[in-house]
């Protein structure tokens, strides 16, 4: 899960408007969205991003957080998520309200917190749409109740999720229910049709080649992204890029694994599941940043794990 963590936050970052146009209606074609900030120095707390939408009757700060599959503890981390943006928004506001003294601030607007999950796999029997999440016991005189909207990517065709505008959706049909070979050709051809430069396009190619391998709905996904995606571009990419600087500076045992398989994986070259295990069972990060530099010009995969 690691390379897929790290596509979908940068993926996701980049596509701001693509989320709220598929999530929140009304929002203002005339001011594009943008990040809260998510450190409450006040609080010493630091929160999931979420981006902050105008509409003409209020603000909507828009929260998304991809799940790999449900999760029960999802409801708890939604209630703190929505008290601590409102707040981040609170101090926004008051900070707003005092730099514009003496003259009067406008009012701000009304603004609330509208939390997505979405979901890229889970059960075919759950079609739920809205998640709740109680914050007061049952017998309770007054009820106070988190909700949530529910995306099951998962349970949607591919044709769906072409359909829904800009880049960012094209590169999640790998988890569509219907995924296949010429569905994820029609994604990298929707990808290289919408994309604004040549970098926007390897960052899309390479998040459709990462789901494609991480895929659970059919096999032989990834191949086809190969096939229509040369590896220089997604070797480009700010996702392979990043991924790979990360394991080199941070030294992180995980983070050098990651950066291994992205780097082979950007190449065509898939591990055997021996090999693999091999990756998984070494813990010793000099032996690691040896194998992430052969990685990247290796003509064999047996010359990247040799001793010497």
């Amino acid at each position: 899960m690691g390379d897929v963590d790290l596509t979908l936050r940068h993926i996701a970052t980049q596509h701001p408007a693509d989320l709220v146009r598929v999530f929140v209606a009304g929002a203002s074609a005339s001011e594009a969205p943008r990040w809260l900030d998510s450190q409450l120095a006040a609080r010493e707390r630091r929160i999931d991003k979420a981006l902050l939408v105008h509409r003409i009757e209020d603000r909507v700060a828009l929260h998304a957080e991809w799940c790999w599959e449900p999760d029960s503890d999802f409801g708890f981390r939604a209630q703190e998520y929505q008290y601590q943006i409102l707040a981040a928004l609170r101090d926004e506001d008051a900070a707003r309200e005092k730099a514009a003294l003496p003259q009067r601030a406008p009012p701000p607007l009304p603004a609330r917190v509208l939390t997505v999950a979405v979901l890229l796999n889970g059960p075919d029997g759950d079609h739920s749409t809205i998640g709740n999440h109680a914050v007061t016991p049952d017998d309770a005189e007054a009820r106070g109740v988190v909700s949530w909207m529910i995306d099951r990517v998962y349970q949607r065709p591919a044709e769906e999720l072409l359909a829904r505008p800009g880049v960012l959706w094209p590169v999640f049909v790998p988890f569509a229910a219907d995924a296949s070979k010429a569905g994820v050709a029609r994604a990298v051809q929707a990808v290289r049709e919408r994309a604004h430069s040549r970098r926007e396009f390897a960052d899309a190619a390479a998040a459709l080649s990462v789901f494609a391998r991480s895929s659970r709905r059919s096999q032989g996904l990834r191949e086809v992204v190969m096939a229509l995606v040369e590896p220089e571009v997604i070797k480009s990419s700010s996702i392979f890029l990043q991924g790979l600087q990360e394991g080199i500076e941070k030294g992180e045992v995980r983070g050098l694994r990651n950066a291994i398989v992205l780097t082979l994986g950007a190449r065509g070259i898939s591990l055997t599941a021996t090999r693999r295990a091999q990756l998984d069972a070494e813990a010793r990060a000099e032996v690691l940043q040896r194998w992430l530099t052969r990685a990247v010009t290796a003509a064999r995969v047996a010359d990247i794990f040799r001793a010497r």
